[in-house]
């Protein structure tokens, strides 16, 4: 028996924390960004190896931030981390590739973080996170 399944989801979301703040930040981008941006994200976690090979031959270029959105004929671009993760060599160099040739990339590790990243770059937002302090994954939006 699997016991992937048998776990509640409670326990499964901690399994995957950048999957529940991609979740969470990609809920407040839909809401936050102003009308005339468009957004995506790129689903290129977990499969392995073969699945990582195909993507590639694909064209995913390894270390691509997870979340993408062009407003007002801008690239804006943002990476999601674990409290405690830290961006791999291919992200670092990509980050870098970005911002040279005129991106913006950022780094978001919790949902209040994305919000100060759009205040950052200058992007007007039509909603707001309010977070309690002592339970930062009760975000609100």
């Amino acid at each position: 028996m699997n016991d992937q399944v048998d776990r509640p989801s409670r326990m499964r979301s901690r399994a995957h924390p950048e999957a529940q703040l991609q979740r969470a930040v990609v809920a407040y981008l839909r809401l936050a960004l102003p009308a005339d941006a468009v957004m995506t994200a790129i689903g290129h976690g977990g499969g392995g190896r073969v699945r990582g090979a195909i993507l590639k031959g694909m064209g995913l270029t390894p270390g691509w931030p997870a979340l993408q959105f062009l407003w007002r004929s801008k690239f804006y671009s943002i990476e999601l981390k674990s409290p405690k993760g830290l961006l791999g060599p291919k992200q670092y160099k990509v980050s870098l590739a970005i911002e040279h040739a005129g991106g913006f990339y950022g780094v978001v590790r919790q949902i209040d973080d994305a919000q100060k990243l759009l205040a950052e770059w200058g992007i007007p937002t039509r909603a707001k996170v309010t977070c309690d302090r002592r339970h930062p994954d009760r975000a609100r939006v």
